[in-house]
């Protein structure tokens, strides 16, 4: 067993809750996505008339959603778990090796999956004019 580095535990008490926040902030986001993909789902299956082909777009969906489902319940495990954890090793004042790298994983992944939300706000933002620009620009390359 190594020395307990406190630094490191008191860093990740004080990010993992405001990643957790984070999260929250933007479970709106991803509701309002859900609800969009409910939508173009629903439109996708009643104006289809191919058996396969709606097959493969309601697989596509509860995939979707499955994904989301298991996301959120990593986000909570691994926001309350983690939390617990780096408080409990600053109360003992031990920790080990396990117990850091679920410190370390919980705080390396809630980061990431708090990135993801703004990553995709941005994308979609710079896609739809960047579409319409393409489309325009192709349109402008036929017309001469």
């Amino acid at each position: 067993m190594n020395a307990l580095n406190s630094n490191f535990y008191i860093t990740a008490a004080t990010v993992i809750p405001v990643l957790y926040i984070t999260l929250i902030v933007q479970a709106r986001t991803v509701s309002d996505m859900l609800t969009r993909f409910d939508r173009l789902m629903s439109a996708k299956i009643k104006g289809e008339s191919h058996k396969t082909i709606t097959l493969v777009i309601m697989t596509i969906g509860f995939a979707v959603a499955f994904t989301i489902w298991w996301v959120s319940a990593a986000i909570l495990i691994l926001g309350i778990g983690g939390e617990i954890a780096a408080i409990l090793a600053l109360y003992s004042q031990s920790d080990s090796d396990g117990v850091r790298l679920f410190v370390l994983v919980s705080t390396i992944l809630l980061l990431v999956i708090s990135t993801i939300g703004p990553a995709l706000t941005i994308s979609t933002a710079f896609a739809r004019p960047l579409t319409r620009w393409i489309k325009a620009f192709i349109e402008v390359l036929r017309t001469h």
